[in-house]
């Protein structure tokens, strides 16, 4: 006859996979580029960099245009000034068509596609690896349970910075925190063992494995629906985001440090 599995561990399974299902509901994730970059801030750049009428004229969402010192400079088409059928084409995707007119496009954040691409998507790639390094070696010296919950509240951070800050500094910063959330999901794993029995390592991990995976396919599918057939705005999505990484961390508090769980 099989064993019974003892009430604790049951309630440990599951609050881990509460814990991991809540920390990867982000239905914001697939929209981060649309959240960040700003297509108004492109093209100022874009014009910025033409220093003469000829090359401003090359460019069809840029005029040349006079200042007060007698010179000139490469400015941004207005939206108004753009033929309704070119609203929102190719270099005019800072301006939307909207009830027969062509306006300015919203902005959740006011980065150019170069400062996102450039300065702020690649500190997470340089940040992973010594994070990894510090948070491993921290739980194996320390704490795995406390390595987990600070890895873990740099999600919570991510959320918050991109929710209430502006700057180039501060989305960097953010990318540093998600890294630490990732970092602390490889050490999650390892904690995983040092959690449950020998003989329940394979169902535990199986099933924080799968209600992760579900989490991250129903996210993307909740903010598809709510974008594409809802038309929410994306700031709605991010705070959904944030609130379900709050939530999660409250889980890993009450699943993680409770010691009568295991």
């Amino acid at each position: 006859m099989s064993k019974a599995v003892p009430p604790s561990l049951v309630g440990l399974i599951s609050g881990l996979c509460l814990f991991i299902a809540l920390l990867g509901f982000k239905p914001s994730e697939p929209y981060l580029s649309d959240y960040l970059i700003c297509n108004l801030n492109t093209a100022e750049d874009i014009c910025a960099e033409r220093t003469n009428a000829s090359d401003c004229d090359d460019e069809d969402q840029c005029y040349w245009g006079t200042t007060g010192d007698g010179g000139g400079e490469c400015n941004v088409k207005i939206c108004g000034d753009i033929p309704y059928g070119d609203c929102g084409e190719d270099d005019f995707d800072y301006c939307e068509a909207t009830d027969g007119t062509c306006d300015a496009a919203e902005c959740y954040k006011h980065f150019s596609r170069d400062q996102v691409n450039n300065f702020i998507y690649p500190v997470s790639t340089y940040a992973y690896l010594p994070l990894l390094l510090l948070l491993g070696v921290s739980a194996e010296l320390f704490s795995y349970r406390a390595a987990v919950l600070v890895g873990a509240s740099g999600r919570v951070l991510t959320r918050f910075l991109l929710l209430f800050t502006d700057s180039l500094g501060s989305m960097a910063a953010m990318q540093v925190a998600y890294s630490f959330g990732t970092a602390a999901e490889d050490v999650f794993a390892a904690f995983i063992f040092k959690a449950v029995p020998v003989h329940s390592y394979q169902t535990a991990t199986s099933l924080v494995k799968a209600a992760g995976h579900l989490s991250h396919m129903a996210s993307g599918v909740v903010g598809d629906l709510l974008v594409v057939q809802g038309g929410v705005d994306l700031s709605f999505l991010f705070i959904i985001s944030a609130v379900s990484v709050c939530l999660g961390m409250v889980v890993g508090l009450w699943v993680i440090i409770a010691p009568d769980l295991y």
